[in-house]
């Protein structure tokens, strides 16, 4: 007989690991696009900013944006990554699963904010418009997603804090 050590059926299982799929997929959908000229339809004319660097990056702007540039995104994008798994395996241990839920929330938002400044920052330094994709969205998605388990979280334990009391 197998055993699982993950329990699928609690909803904050199912939160988390969508946070999870929402957190790998920003790595391979690119956060804006900048545009050159009139070059709406093709891609040729493009720059892609991914959360692991720019896309076509023009020669002018090599020596400014190399990997330590991107390392703190990547960084805090790997961590959330980890503390996600860590946490749907903590599923025993509810008041270490809302410490370390918290602490992932507080990394999410701190990669949101790096995603947009950094947007803006490469925007001003191509003096060219940006244009969101889909990348700028996972983030947000993982986000809502870590929040909800959170509040999941603190209802089972709301629960069997009730539940102890009856004894």
């Amino acid at each position: 007989m197998l055993k699982c050590d993950v329990m699928i059926q609690r909803i904050q299982t199912v939160y988390l690991i969508v946070a999870f799929i929402a957190l790998i997929l920003q790595f391979f959908f690119p956060v804006s696009v900048y545009m050159f000229g009139d070059t709406v339809d093709t891609y040729t004319g493009t720059v892609s900013f991914y959360l692991y660097g720019l896309v076509k990056q023009p020669i002018t702007l090599e020596i400014a944006y190399k990997f330590v540039f991107y390392l703190p995104m990547i960084a805090i994008a790997i961590a959330v990554l980890i503390l996600t798994v860590l946490i749907i395996l903590q599923y025993k241990k509810r008041l270490k699963q809302l410490r370390t839920i918290n602490f992932a929330i507080l990394l999410n938002i701190v990669l949101i904010v790096l995603l947009f400044f950094y947007t803006d920052k490469i925007a001003k330094d191509l003096s060219l418009p940006t244009q969101y994709r889909m990348g700028s969205v996972f983030p947000l998605i993982s986000l809502v997603f870590l929040i909800l388990a959170m509040y999941a979280i603190k209802r089972d334990e709301r629960l069997v804090r009730s539940l102890d009391r009856l004894r």
